[in-house]
């Protein structure tokens, strides 16, 4: 029983390292032109994120295995799938301006590269500290609300931006502030967005508009939820600094 639960448990280190063959298949899809099937395999490769971490916590497996450093495993693969195939995404599909390509591409490379290799990334309850890179959530967005590249581009630089800014991000699965409400319109927003690339990679449904609907809705809920860390962010400073000058 001991030995098939450790079996179990260094399955979910392949599971984490099966990431990176969603990057390959995207990468050949990337070759062959098709965007749909690009975000195809960066979904899949976000579905095994999002359950990886929780399993392995379950079976404890950094004390089965502790040779094996899981969290380094799990960057390299969200460093591929997160920052690094969604900037090739972006501009070999013409989502951003190609006159931009080398300012932004360093830019959007660099930053979270250092960005994952900090210490210090979440607050104690579970919040991130600092806006995330969520590159390839954007190039989604992007794709799905067929914006502009003008648009696109201020978004890309503007997240860059936001980088640098002391902004707590609230975590859709495990901050427990508003827990329920970020996990369903995680859950709501991810769905959708599968449906509506699944029906641009076979066929247009009768529910497109519908489910479209519900896909703006969810986003919405996001802009809502950066904008208001924004405004508390800019709150707490100006607090500080009020408080500073009184002394």
């Amino acid at each position: 029983m001991i030995s098939f639960r450790k079996n179990l448990s260094f399955s979910v280190h392949i599971l984490t390292a099966s990431g990176v063959i969603c990057s390959y298949m995207c990468i050949s899809n990337i070759f062959k032109k098709e965007i749909e099937l690009c975000f195809f395999w960066l979904g899949i490769a976000l579905i095994i994120d999002v359950i990886d971490g929780p399993l392995a916590r379950k079976l404890d497996i950094k004390n089965k295995y502790p040779s094996i450093n899981g969290l380094m495993l799990d960057t390299i693969v969200d460093y591929i799938n997160w920052i690094f195939l969604p900037v090739l995404i972006l501009f070999q599909f013409d989502l951003v301006y190609k006159n931009l390509e080398f300012i932004l591409v360093p830019a959007l490379l660099l930053i979270p590269a250092l960005s994952y290799s900090t210490t210090i990334t979440t607050n104690s309850d579970k919040s991130y500290s600092g806006m995330p890179a969520i590159w390839n959530l954007l190039a989604v967005f992007f794709f799905l609300a067929e914006t502009n590249v003008m648009f696109n581009s201020l978004i890309m630089i503007i997240f860059l931006i936001l980088k640098f800014l002391p902004i707590n991000i609230s975590h859709p699965f495990r901050t427990k502030k508003l827990f329920y409400f970020n996990s369903i319109f995680a859950f709501v927003w991810i769905a959708t967005s599968t449906i509506l690339i699944a029906e641009k990679i076979f066929v247009n449904s009768i529910i497109s508009s519908l489910v479209q609907n519900v896909w703006y809705l969810s986003s919405s809920y996001y802009v809502i939820s950066f904008i208001y860390s924004f405004t508390m962010t800019v709150s707490k400073i100006r607090l500080i600094d009020k408080n500073e000058f009184t002394i």
